[in-house]
């Protein structure tokens, strides 16, 4: 299967694929990030979710959807491996063990989105941003040893459903208390104990 992949750079805000856009091939993030997200019927993106190394994009898709279901960006230079779709399938159908793991990340990625709509619907902005660093955190484990991500203040508000003065504050909140670090349009998580400690409340 890696000898049909081709590795690939992409600079930063290139879109892999668009919403609507007919399947043509399955993306494996080597490094850096990229953004998944829909428009909804106004025309506003809707953030679906960030995912880092490791993780394939859309390769469920290829499956059984004849067109893309979210658009895909980069939000940093990244390095992909890339199958044709028609190629990924045939693997799929080969080797069964793919058809378990992409259920498995279908699984996982339901749960996300089941537990972000809970911590919208019942806690509060502070542990609501917490949880979504952390887990950004987490994602960057083992690739880097701190979170240095390009989400903007504006896209961190639109997935903590806040506003931007409200994300802007305590992000200048835990600056100052030395949780995180900000640069421009990257979080560097620097104390994942104490973020976690206001994750749950404390």
């Amino acid at each position: 299967m890696a000898s049909a992949a081709r590795e690939r750079l992409f600079g930063a805000k290139s879109a892999l694929f668009r919403e609507g856009e007919d399947v043509k091939s399955v993306f494996l993030i080597a490094s850096g990030w990229v953004k998944t997200s829909q428009l909804s019927r106004s025309g506003k993106e809707v953030i679906l979710r960030v995912d880092g190394r490791g993780e394939v994009i859309d390769g469920i898709g290829a499956g059984y959807l004849a067109v893309h279901a979210f658009t895909a960006e980069t939000m940093d230079d990244c390095y992909l491996l890339t199958w044709d779709a028609k190629t990924y399938l045939s693997f799929v159908k080969r080797f069964p063990s793919l058809q378990i793991n992409a259920s498995r990340v279908l699984a996982e990625r339901l749960h996300k989105l089941e537990a972000r709509f809970r911590d919208l619907a019942a806690e509060p902005v502070k542990q609501r941003l917490a949880r979504l660093l952390l887990s950004l955190y987490e994602q960057s484990v083992g690739a880097t040893h701190d979170l240095h991500i390009a989400l903007s203040c504006e896209e961190l508000a639109q997935m903590t459903g806040t506003t931007l003065f409200t994300v802007s504050r305590l992000l200048s909140d835990w600056q100052e208390q030395e949780i995180i670090c900000r640069e421009r349009r990257t979080v560097v998580v620097e104390n994942p104990a104490m973020l976690s400690a206001i994750a749950e409340g404390c």
